[in-house]
């Protein structure tokens, strides 16, 4: 069961909420525990660049790609959801 989801409102829009799963991530011998946002839809699954440090990835060894984002949103933290 889901238990935790991350807020967010567009400008003027309604209050959307998106479940969070919790997931590791894990290259070689080290291993994150963190949390992904399920979107049934993307194609692609984006992390903060910090945990590429904590894994001990060199990502200027990768190749980089361009993603478009659409849309503008404000994040909410929990105090402020509801």
């Amino acid at each position: 069961m889901i238990r935790q989801y991350f807020r967010y409102r567009e400008p003027n829009g309604p209050l959307v909420r998106l479940p969070l799963l919790p997931v590791s991530i894990r290259y070689k011998q080290k291993e994150v525990p963190v949390f992904a946002l399920v979107d049934s839809g993307s194609d692609l699954s984006i992390f903060p660049a910090s945990l590429t440090k904590t894994l001990g990835i060199d990502m200027k060894a990768g190749n980089p790609e361009e993603i478009w984002v659409v849309g503008q949103f404000e994040i909410l933290t929990p105090e402020s959801a509801f």
